[in-house]
C-alpha cells in the first residue's frame, strides 16, 4: 500500500508541475494567474472530496460574483476564479482516474480524456521510477 501511495502522491505532483508548465500559453494575464493558483492549491489538497468541494465553492462564488456585478473589474476577478476552479477540476478528474484504476474508490463517473491522459502520465513516470 505505501508503494501505492508514493505513486499517488508523485502521479499527482506530476500533474500539477505539468500544469503550472502548460498555463505560459494562456494570453490573458487574469485567467493565466488563476490557472497558477489553482494549480498551486492543488499541491496543499489531500483527499479526493476536497477537489470536488473545492471546485464547487471556487465555480459558485464566480458566479455570485457576476450576478452582483458586470464591471470589467468584477469580469477580470470572474475569469481568474473560473480558470482558478478549472485547474482544481483538471487535477481532481485525473486523481479520480487514478484511484479508479487502482480500485481505490468505486466506479465513479470519470472522462475519457481524463483515463487516458492518467494512463499515459502513469506510463511516464513508471519508466523512469
Amino acid at each position: 500500500m505505501y508503494a501505492l501511495q508514493e505513486l499517488r502522491e508523485r502521479f499527482k505532483k506530476h500533474i500539477i508541475e505539468r500544469g503550472l508548465k502548460s498555463i505560459s500559453t494562456i494570453r490573458d494575464k487574469e485567467k493565466r494567474n488563476g490557472a497558477r493558483e489553482g494549480f498551486q492549491l492543488c499541491f496543499a489538497i489531500d483527499k479526493i472530496e476536497d477537489y470536488e468541494k473545492t471546485y464547487n465553492e471556487l465555480r459558485n462564488k464566480a458566479t455570485e460574483m457576476v450576478l452582483e456585478s458586470c464591471d470589467e473589474e468584477t469580469i477580470k476577478k470572474y475569469w481568474r476564479i473560473v480558470y482558478k476552479a478549472e485547474q482544481v477540476n483538471f487535477v481532481y478528474q485525473r486523481l479520480k482516474a487514478f484511484d479508479v484504476l487502482f480500485g481505490l474508490i468505486d466506479k465513479t463517473t470519470v472522462s475519457a480524456t481524463a483515463m487516458l491522459d492518467t494512463v499515459k502520465v502513469l506510463n511516464e513516470i513508471l519508466r523512469v521510477w
